[in-house]
């Protein structure tokens, strides 16, 4: 097999995808989210022109390979500015890097040492389950982006995971029947995600019930009215990492809905980026978590794992927001035993103007026995804003109406 770097449109395919990835990774540094999209969008379709030769059918799998994984990077950038999927959690961001770097190698298989192919079968093959499960995800959203296509051609992105869907089933295929020694490699990459997924529902199905259980025997047992729920139910919750997906569920964890709270205030947004976990979607949509009153699930969570930070509401994200510097001076008053703290933070927003959206900064901060807080300001641009210290409830309210 002819070696990819000795074809014209592999190279220039490979250069594009080299600088998409790298626009991609600035997003995380640079406030243009929008430039970056509207770049690496274009990318998509500069290669479909260079690699067109009069047909829809892709003329060398490479190539179709490079096209696919350049979608991918515009797809990743769109995700960055309209998030239907929340931020992957770090088990599903190192997995993803790994699946696009075998479908890159796969590339190069023929000059590569035959193990490296090996390696790769069951990556590809796991790809498979991974974009079913994406394609199903997906599934309520595709109304809507056949619709906008005819209008917006962004609207394709979300149709992706399909497409790969159908061009690893083309590429792993030839496996079955190519040599006994890739079957093995390629059953497993199919099964151990399901029984992986199996595992983690079965554990997630058995602490869920047993938390409703505990539930439901306190809401019957239950001698005094005035003790809410989760008091009772923090006594006999475990801090464990399940525990805390299933109680976290909805509210951190997504659950299969399309995220669009973040263009939109939300009176109950917590101080946590929501994730993207896949055990957990589909774990929820078998064994439904606890639903419990108003704000129990962030009490409950306050008392089991001590995260009042966390879930402290918020009205918006602040998760283009960066503390720049703090500043601590501490003057000591050994005569008096008195020491005076004064703490200045700055704050920067890190986004352009181009799609103006409302911010919030959370700040937490843990005060020794004895001490109080005398004063605190806002400046902006130079001008003084005092606040007034008065109760947390007075303060929510008004912190709300205005």
């Amino acid at each position: 097999m002819q070696n990819p770097l000795h074809n014209q449109k592999f190279i220039v395919g490979l250069i594009i995808y080299a600088i998409a990835v790298v626009l991609f990774g600035s997003t995380f540094f640079i406030p243009d989210k929008e430039a970056v999209f509207f770049i690496n969008f274009l990318f998509v379709w500069i290669y479909r022109i260079v690699i067109w030769e009069g047909r829809w059918k892709f003329p060398d799998r490479n190539q179709n390979i490079l096209f696919l994984l350049i979608a991918n990077v515009s797809a990743y950038s769109l995700n960055r500015i309209l998030p239907v999927f929340d931020v992957s959690t770090n088990w599903l961001a190192a997995y993803l890097i790994v699946l696009n770097g075998a479908l890159l190698a796969y590339c190069f298989r023929k000059q590569l040492p035959d193990w490296i192919e090996y390696t790769l079968v069951p990556i590809l093959a796991s790809g498979l389950v991974f974009n079913l499960y994406e394609s199903f995800y997906l599934l309520p959203l595709y109304p809507f982006s056949i619709i906008a296509s005819f209008f917006f051609l962004i609207s394709l992105h979300s149709f992706l995971p399909i497409w790969w869907l159908i061009f690893l089933s083309k590429l792993t295929a030839p496996y079955f029947n190519k040599d006994s020694r890739y079957l093995y490699p390629l059953i497993a990459g199919l099964l151990i995600p399901i029984f992986i997924s199996m595992g983690f529902i079965t554990q997630w199905y058995t602490l869920n019930r047993q938390i409703k259980s505990v539930a439901h025997q306190t809401a019957i047992k239950q001698t005094e009215p005035d003790l809410p729920r989760w008091v009772a139910l923090s006594q006999v919750i475990e801090d464990g990492w399940m525990s805390r997906k299933i109680l976290k569920a909805g509210l951190v964890y997504a659950v299969g809905n399309i995220n669009i709270d973040e263009f939109t205030p939300s009176f109950g947004r917590m101080n946590e980026r929501k994730k993207h976990d896949p055990f957990v979607v589909i774990a929820s949509a078998l064994s439904k978590p606890i639903q419990l009153k108003g704000a129990e699930n962030k009490h409950l969570l306050n008392a089991v794992f001590n995260q009042r930070h966390q879930t402290e509401p918020k009205l918006w994200s602040g998760k283009d927001l960066e503390t720049t510097n703090v500043a601590t001076t501490i003057e000591v008053f050994p005569a008096s035993r008195i020491a005076y703290t004064e703490k200045v933070i700055n704050i920067a927003l890190n986004r352009s103007d181009a799609w103006p959206r409302q911010q919030e900064a959370l700040y937490t901060f843990y005060l020794p026995e004895g001490a109080v807080v005398t004063s605190a300001s806002l400046w902006v641009d130079g001008e003084e804003r005092p606040s007034y210290l008065t109760t947390r409830n007075k303060a929510d309210k008004a912190y709300k109406r205005i």
